[in-house]
């Protein structure tokens, strides 16, 4: 066993006698969590967290490597009575992964760990796509909800030109800094999912509301879609995640939108381009998917299309 810590694990009925677990120094929940992006972490450990305290643990003090075949078979179980298959296969890949940091960690021996990993396989399901997409007047409403002269409403209209012209992920856009953009080239360079850099091109129409932004930001270093004080005054604090859909959520009220998601302008962009383009290999580039099959589950096109043909039908 390499290097460790002692752990003392207690019960939640404290008249049980306390558990004593041995683990290396850096948790193999911390090594983990270490591997994925910034931005996926806090949704790793939620997941994980979730499942320890089916047996009222917290993530960082379950014993892991204790877990048995049948205890992740009945976990599984759980998780499907209680989630969506997508959100199942997420937290079942946060235990695979803190599963392997064990058996690195020498934690659990090799079969051990191959009959946790083979018990904690993915759930098989086929859902409707969820979402939708942003209709072209929805859009121009939005932008014109954002056209009252202030930076405000710029930095909401060149954020929504962004999301919905580029089709980045609202982490992504979050994580923007000024020396990311590239105004001569027309592009940004965008840190995706698995620590991923790719280039991403701007329309010329994002690009219009995105100039008139920076107008009013300027050409300083750091987060690109900045906070603004009370007064209308762009501050040097970045938006946050939660903050970009507070934005998008005001400005659509205004504009008497459905509600949308961030992701609704992602799904959007892959359908529009999509359509225009007809190539999945550079869409899949541009939002950086690594396969081209999970570009089709975000094209909405298809259903679009069969449900104006399903209305024009006559029976007669």
């Amino acid at each position: 066993m390499t290097d460790s810590s002692i752990i003392i694990l207690r019960d939640k009925d404290e008249t049980q006698p306390s558990r004593v677990s041995f683990y290396p120094r850096v948790h193999p929940v911390d090594l983990y969590l270490a591997d994925l992006a910034p931005s996926s972490r806090r949704t790793m450990f939620d997941a994980l967290s979730n499942i320890a305290s089916y047996t009222n643990h917290a993530a960082r003090s379950k014993p892991w490597h204790e877990l048995t075949p049948d205890e992740i078979t009945i976990t599984r179980a759980k998780l499907r009575d209680s989630y969506q298959p997508s959100t199942v296969n997420r937290h079942l890949a946060a235990l695979r992964g803190v599963l392997l940091k064990c058996f690195v960690q020498r934690l659990m021996d090799a079969d051990a760990y191959e009959r946790a990993r083979i018990s904690a396989k993915n759930v098989k399901a086929e859902r409707l796509p969820a979402g939708r997409m942003i209709s072209k007047d929805e859009i121009k409403a939005f932008l014109s909800a954002c056209d009252d002269s202030s930076a405000l409403g710029a930095r909401d209209a060149a954020l929504f030109a962004v999301l919905c012209g580029c089709g980045m992920r609202r982490s992504e856009a979050q994580q923007l800094q000024f020396e990311d953009l590239d105004l001569n080239d027309s592009s940004f360079t965008v840190i995706g999912k698995g620590d991923k850099q790719r280039e991403v091109f701007i329309p010329l129409q994002a690009l219009t509301f995105l100039r008139a932004w920076l107008s009013h930001r300027g050409d300083a270093p750091g987060p690109l879609f900045t906070t603004l004080d009370k007064w209308g005054n762009v501050r040097a604090r970045g938006l946050s995640t939660s903050g970009i859909v507070e934005a998008l959520k005001t400005r659509g009220f205004t504009a008497s939108i459905d509600d949308f998601s961030p992701h609704d302008l992602r799904r959007t962009f892959i359908s529009v381009a999509l359509e225009q383009i007809g190539d999945h290999i550079y869409v899949a580039d541009q939002v950086g998917h690594a396969s081209i099959d999970t570009t089709r589950i975000y094209d909405r096109r298809g259903a679009e299309k069969r449900r104006e043909a399903i209305k024009a039908l006559t029976l007669d």
